[in-house]
């Protein structure tokens, strides 16, 4: 597959990290994909302004393939999950899952 698996996005000044699987027509969560994410996890989860993780896809299927919490390295799986349990990555998921703009608090 030639075109890159992720597409890496910042958004609201640094605070939300915007990984989007990029293979519209099958999100295949394979050793290309895994090493996208843990790069990007890697070089963006240690940042002082970040707040949430957001992980996304193109096209209508999410993904096939893997779990991805199983395939990071035990830092970033450990800061991936307390992460997560932020107020505001709670937010984002409810936000999300009731079809609404999320209120972030920067807690």
């Amino acid at each position: 597959m030639g075109a890159a698996p992720l597409t890496v996005e910042l958004e609201k000044d640094g605070a939300l990290l915007r990984l989007r699987l990029s293979r519209p027509k099958a999100n295949i969560v394979d050793a290309a994909m895994i090493a996208a994410l843990r790069a990007a996890l890697r070089e963006h989860l240690p940042g002082a302004r970040l707040r949430a993780v957001l992980l996304t896809a193109e096209g209508p299927h999410f993904s096939f393939g893997a779990s991805v919490e199983e395939h990071l390295p035990g830092s970033c799986a450990a800061m991936l999950r307390e992460l997560m349990q932020t107020e505001d990555a709670i937010e984002g998921v409810r936000a999300f899952t009731e079809k609404r703009r999320p209120l972030w608090k920067d807690r």
